[in-house]
C-alpha cells in the first residue's frame, strides 16, 4: 500500500478532525479576546476564565452534534439553550461578585 493510497482512505476523517480543531481553536481565540478586553477595563473574570468558557461551549456543542449526528438518536438542539443559561449564571455570579 502505498502512502497515497492511505492518505485517499484517511482525508475525510484527517478533514473532519482538523475542522473540529479549527472551530475550538477560534472559539478559545475569541473567548480569549473577550477575556483581554475586560482584564484591560479592570473587571473580573478576564482571560483565562472567558478563554476556558467559549472552549468548553464550543466543545459541548461539538460533542453533542456529533453523538447525535452518528447514533442517529437524540436532538443536537437541545444542548444550547443548557450552554447559554450556564454562562447566564455564570455571568449573574461575576455581577454579584463585583
Amino acid at each position: 500500500m502505498q502512502w497515497r493510497d492511505i492518505l485517499e482512505i484517511l482525508e475525510p476523517q484527517l478533514w473532519e478532525r482538523y475542522q473540529l480543531l479549527l472551530r475550538l481553536l477560534l472559539a478559545a481565540a475569541l473567548g480569549g479576546m473577550i477575556g483581554l478586553e475586560r482584564e484591560h477595563s479592570g473587571k473580573p473574570a478576564g482571560f483565562r476564565t472567558n478563554m476556558l468558557i467559549c472552549l468548553g461551549a464550543a466543545l459541548i456543542t461539538e460533542v453533542s452534534f456529533n453523538v447525535a449526528l452518528h447514533s442517529g438518536t437524540g436532538d443536537p438542539d437541545r444542548i444550547a439553550p443548557q450552554i447559554v443559561s450556564g454562562i447566564g449564571s455564570l455571568g449573574a455570579g461575576t455581577i454579584l461578585h463585583a
